[in-house]
This record gives structure tokens, sequence and C-alpha cells, in this order.
């Protein structure tokens, strides 16, 4: 192997050492956790996403459709996402499916997921999620494999005021795998503009806040900001929809790594 060769795949490898430190990965596999680009400018939500992390909420949106994230973290190539996902509510049982991956050419980690969801009332939903992890390393030689599952509840207090609470890993197979919860609100305060508020955290997972909001400048155009204790990472982005294409773009300032940005393009059908 020459130099040149060498120091390529020992800046991928800290490159993905960097990736498992700041996303808290407490496993021998690796878990990718990613955001929609509109939870990602609201300080990181995830309960009250509209988008796959909580499937319960799924049983609160009419509207199937299909989507591609594609995230860029510190401005490193080596470290970007990509997630493509289906949202499809029917009368039966509201479902979703999302895969992501996340590598380079000696290490890929991929990860599917399914997500089911029923309203049990017309105000609340609960639902399920799925996930199977693989990992495949040609430094390490070696393939791994994992299942885990979650839970979700979404409940519409009123036209204004939301809570959620969703569950990660509450079973998996991998048993260093610890659980994870995020319970949050959010308050429609006027027609225009709504504010988040989410709290997380688990049996190995640092207490974290997020602080988000959204406002509407025009009726097809957003603004958003939001905050999110962990890393200290202030954040903003925009939406904008066109027909049945939407957009959104979100950024976020780590306070030692740099900036991240993540893009999504949603088609409805």
């Amino acid at each position: 192997m020459n130099m040149k060769r060498f120091y390529s795949h020992l800046f991928k490898g800290l490159c993905f050492l960097l990736f498992l430190s700041y996303f808290q990965t407490v496993s021998g596999i690796g878990e990718i956790q990613s955001w929609d680009a509109r939870s990602f400018s609201l300080g990181k939500i995830h309960a009250l996403s509209d988008a796959l992390s909580n499937p319960a909420r799924l049983s609160f949106s009419d509207q199937k459709s299909i989507g591609l994230n594609v995230w860029n973290r510190f401005a490193m190539n080596e470290l970007n996402t990509v997630d493509v996902h289906l949202k499809y509510p029917n009368r039966w049982v509201d479902a979703g499916a999302k895969f992501s991956t996340f590598g380079y050419s000696d290490y890929r980690l991929s990860q599917l997921q399914g997500l089911f969801s029923k309203k049990i009332r017309p105000d609340l939903a609960m639902g399920i999620h799925l996930k199977f992890l693989h990992e495949s390393s040609i430094v390490e030689e070696s393939d791994q494999e994992e299942l885990s599952a979650g839970f979700g509840l979404f409940y519409r207090l009123n036209e204004q005021i939301n809570f959620a609470f969703s569950g990660e890993n509450l079973l998996a197979t991998f048993k260093t795998k610890q659980w994870e919860i995020h319970l949050g609100g959010n308050y429609q305060m006027l027609d225009h503009a709504a504010l988040f508020l989410e709290t997380s955290g688990g049996k190995e997972t640092d207490f974290q806040v997020s602080v988000g909001f959204e406002y509407a400048i025009m009726q097809d155009f957003l603004l958003r900001s939001g905050y999110c204790s962990l890393g200290k990472m202030p954040s903003f982005g925009l939406g904008y929809q066109w027909n049945k294409w939407r957009v959104d773009v979100g950024f976020a300032l780590h306070n030692v790594l740099g900036m991240s940005s993540v893009i999504g393009i949603n088609y409805m059908l």
C-alpha cells in the first residue's frame, strides 16, 4: 500500500470515528441517526417531526409522499448520509418506510426502517417502527446485522396544541444498545407561526432540550430556527412548496466541529 492510499484510509477512518463520537453510538454496530431538513432546522426535534422519526405522526397526515434527504456533516464528504423514504397513510394501517446509507469504499452502514401507525381515537394515534441495520467493514473483515424496535404516540389536544412521545431501541438484538425516549409538544400560536419544545434522554444518552420556531412569510415559504442543547447547536432553515413539490434546507452549527447541512426534496403522490 503506497503512502497516499494509506493516508486516505487513515483520514476516512478518523472521519468515521468522528461520526460515531458525535452521534453517541453506544453499540458494537453503528446507527444512522438522521433528521429531515425541517426537523433539523427546528433544533433536531424527533417525536414532533412530521417525517418518519415518530411512527404515530403518520396517522395525522393524509398526504402520501416520497422523499430524499442528503446530509453533509462538517463539510466532509466522507460523512455524507443519504436517505429515501415513503409515507403511505391509508384507511387501514398507515405505513411508511425509510432506507438510509452512510460510508465509503471500505466501510458501509445501511439501515432499513418500516413504520406502522393507527388512530385509536380521533385525537390519539399509536405506532411502532422496526429497524434493520447492516454494517460492512473491509478493515475489520466482518459484517454485522441488528434488529431493533421502537414505539410512538401522538396526541392532538386541539387545533393549536399537539403532544408527542417516541421511544428508540425499546427492543434490540444487540444488548448493549440502550433505550432512548423523546417527549415534546408544539403550539400553533398563529396561523403562520408555531413553537416547538422537546426533551430527550436515555439510559446512556445525555439529556438534551430542543427548541424550534417556524414562521410562514407567505403561504408556501417558511423560515425556521432552533437550538439543541446537546452540542450547543443553533440551527436555521427554509422551506418552499410548489404544487406537489416541497424543498427544505437546514443548517446547524456545532460549537467545535462546525457547520452541517441537509437538503430534503419531497413529492406528494
